[in-house]
């Protein structure tokens, strides 16, 4: 992990789960992490454990489905670290529907993530 101090590494659905932990380990080995969601609450939340914890923490409020959304992310990673060194696409959503007879409204979305 010592190669990937001071690098930025980007965590896409970094407000719970995988992405949560993730963004959690990275930070305590030295990789600057900046963490991606629609959840504001939860990423001030991670944000603040990473930081007191002695780490560097970027959050974002991002919408993976909205281009515009996207652009702007990679600007203020820019603007703050240069960009991005490492991406972990951990974003997505599983909903119940099956293929065969799953509605169509929830596979859309899916699609969309």
């Amino acid at each position: 992990m010592e190669t990937w101090r001071n690098r930025v590494a980007l965590v896409t659905g970094a407000s719970m789960g995988i992405g949560y932990i993730t963004c959690k380990n990275l930070a305590k080995h030295g990789i600057k992490v900046v963490g991606c969601a629609r959840s504001a609450e939860k990423l001030k939340d991670l944000e603040e454990q990473i930081v007191e914890n002695g780490g560097q923490f970027l959050s974002i409020i991002c919408d993976l489905r909205k281009q515009d959304d996207i652009m702007e992310m990679f600007e203020m990673i820019k603007k703050r670290w240069g960009g991005v060194d490492i991406c972990i696409n951990n974003a997505g959503l599983s909903l119940d529907a099956p293929i065969i007879n799953g509605d169509f409204s929830s596979w859309e979305n899916m699609w969309q993530m």
